[in-house]
């Protein structure tokens, strides 16, 4: 990079461009396009066009050829490589079609001497040096669906979301591995389970044997603290010679992201981000169900951070609702979910033709004027919920009930209940609230 120029200024503008680009399936395609004649595999080319990919993890050369061929389609001025590097680096990007570059790593990949953990894990060693190729080479890739809570930083009207990324951690472990005080744990690599993945596993003796991976997604589900430390630690020590644990998972992305629940003690993940992780509970599977769905009003409203919950106007947290959920309904089978998941969804729909502002059209302002779209009221509105949900006439007891309800910010009811309720208190205090608003509800139900 040019004297003076930080690296992260260029994945900033690159991660900036993902939204416009987004909106443009034509120009998405060209880019896709110029990204797979560079060499890049078709389904990476997706991912990072997708956002689901950490442009922290590449190579310079990657990251200039990628900056290059979203300029040359958007042509924003702020992605020209020529502002970020040296003019010899802008030949090599100009001029380099990844499958040429000599040394860089090929299909199909062979990981060696691997014991069979069971159908769909595998666990072995890999050379230190060999883990930071194959990551820096683009074949394993960091996967935001699959990987720990991301980091977020706003961008005009729009939320960038990145690798979160733990600084001290890095130096840390990159000092212990000059200082040969690290312990090489394990890291893991998933070949994603969607029908594509092309891979075998050679059996040399009893369940020992080579893996095989020829095509597919492979991505880094935990390890990215270390390969950043590895990487700093190679460029001090280019011989550095050590091993990681390998583990090798062929999960889809329910079964990874249950993985990385048990993963990263050194980082722990946010509480919220994890539990929406969670794909045992059927509450989850709800709230997932109503913020994905494209005919729901709050569609993609309901959120697991904070800063989303501010900045992206966020209506209520997944933890809140899932927790609600689970406190009022028995949920035993997938249809179950169906069948709750579809009441909601209408029901919600009504709450928002209601109060449209509030909840739709004018989120923030409406904030300061009443507690109708407070993140905690949506344990209200699901008491109300539950308490309608076999009435005939459901729609119209909603808007009786919500039009004598006094959602200012002067009713002591607010203060006893969704003013209470914080991260750290809802799971103390959610029971005693929905009873308190059982309470207020029930001589209103006909």
């Amino acid at each position: 990079m040019k004297v003076g120029v930080l690296r992260e200024t260029l994945e900033q503008e690159i991660y900036k461009s993902l939204y416009e680009v987004n909106l443009n399936r034509e120009l998405a395609n060209n880019i896709l396009k110029r990204l797979v004649d560079k060499g890049f595999l078709a389904g990476h080319s997706q991912q990072i066009i997708a956002g689901n990919i950490g442009l922290e993890l590449l190579d310079s050369i990657k990251l200039g050829i990628i900056a290059d061929s979203f300029y040359k389609e958007t042509h924003n001025s702020k992605l020209n490589p020529e502002l970020y590097y040296e003019e010899e680096t802008i030949k090599k990007i100009h001029n380099t079609r990844l499958e040429l570059i000599e040394d860089d790593l090929k299909l199909p990949i062979t990981f060696k001497n691997l014991q069979q953990y069971s159908y769909d894990m595998w666990v072995g060693t890999i050379p230190l040096q060999d883990y930071v190729k194959i990551c820096q080479s683009g074949i394993a890739t960091y996967n935001f669906e699959t990987q720990r809570d991301p980091a977020f930083k706003k961008y005009k009207d729009n939320v960038i979301k990145r690798i979160n990324i733990n600084p001290k951690s890095v130096i840390e472990m990159k000092d212990m591995m000059l200082n040969d005080t690290y312990l090489y744990d394990d890291v893991t690599l998933n070949i994603l389970s969607d029908g594509s993945e092309k891979f075998g596993f050679r059996k040399i003796m009893d369940n020992v044997g080579d893996l095989i991976f020829e095509d597919g997604i492979l991505n880094l589900t935990d390890g990215a603290h270390r390969l950043k430390a590895a990487e700093s630690a190679l460029l001090v020590n280019p011989n550095l010679d050590k091993k990681f644990i390998l583990v090798i998972t062929n999960f889809d992305v329910n079964r990874a992201n249950d993985y990385i629940r048990q993963k990263d003690k050194r980082n722990p993940i946010n509480r919220e981000y994890l539990e929406t992780k969670d794909v045992t509970n059927l509450s989850n599977d709800v709230v997932r169900g109503i913020n994905e769905s494209s005919i729901c009003d709050i569609k993609g409203k309901i959120v697991s951070d904070e800063f989303l919950l501010r900045e992206t106007e966020g209506l209520t947290l997944f933890s809140t609702m899932a927790k609600t959920i689970d406190n009022l309904w028995e949920l035993e089978t997938r249809r179950d979910v169906r069948e709750l998941t579809n009441y909601l969804v209408d029901f919600f729909n009504e709450l928002v033709g209601l109060y449209p502002n509030e909840l739709k059209n004018d989120i923030t302002a409406s904030k300061r004027d009443s507690f109708i779209n407070h993140k905690n009221m949506f344990i209200y509105y699901l008491v109300i919920a539950k308490k309608i949900q076999d009435k005939y006439n459901w729609e119209e007891i909603l808007s009786n009930i919500l039009s004598e309800t006094d959602f200012t910010h002067n009713n002591s009811l607010w203060d006893k209940t969704i003013k209470r309720i914080s991260e750290s208190t809802l799971s103390t205090r959610l029971t005693s609230v929905i009873s308190t608003f059982k309470n207020n509800i029930l001589r209103r139900v006909v």
